[in-house]
């Protein structure tokens, strides 16, 4: 939606962050997934996430560069917060947006630069759900529900059945 052919999310081993990539696969969205250990990136290329970042690596900057400028990413779904919010942001092309909805450092969001809003018209935006659903049309809310459900359901497509059930 909004024109983003690519997108990168944070938190990406977390329940939504695990119903992400799985969504991005189903609609065929290149997705860069940003995550702090060996065991988060086995655990989201278990269901088939492609493009991994580790951001407590001391390369992680120059790995996030090289990977935007491959996917072209305008657009980031942030949860985790601190730093690695104005890093990306930094990195992100003319016109990148970043939809922050947690912050579960529970830190300041790192390093903003004016330029970055002014000459790139980059934006900042916070996003919370519940307030997300009330604003879209009953059918375009049922059409979200239908799709988590059905990657829910005993039988469904997607793989979160086996971390509900046990």
């Amino acid at each position: 939606k909004n024109g983003h052919k690519a997108a990168i999310q944070t938190a990406s081993a977390s329940q939504v962050g695990r119903m992400f990539v799985k969504l991005c696969l189903k609609h065929k969205v290149p997705l860069l997934n940003i995550i702090r250990n060996q065991e988060e990136t086995d655990n989201i290329k278990e269901i088939g996430a492609e493009h991994i970042l580790n951001y407590m690596t001391p390369e992680f900057e120059e790995k996030l560069e090289a990977k935007i400028a491959e996917l072209n990413p305008t657009v980031c779904f942030n949860a985790i917060g601190n730093d690695v919010t104005g890093k990306i942001f930094k990195a992100l092309p003319v016109g990148g947006q970043i939809y922050q909805y947690g912050n579960i450092t529970l830190k300041d969001l790192g390093t903003f630069y004016p330029e970055d809003f002014l000459f790139k018209q980059k934006v900042m935006q916070g996003f919370w759900l519940s307030i997300f659903l009330d604003k879209i049309s009953e059918e375009e809310r049922n059409g979200i529900y239908n799709e988590v459900a059905e990657d829910l359901a005993p039988g469904g497509e997607g793989k979160f059945n086996s971390l509900i059930q046990g």
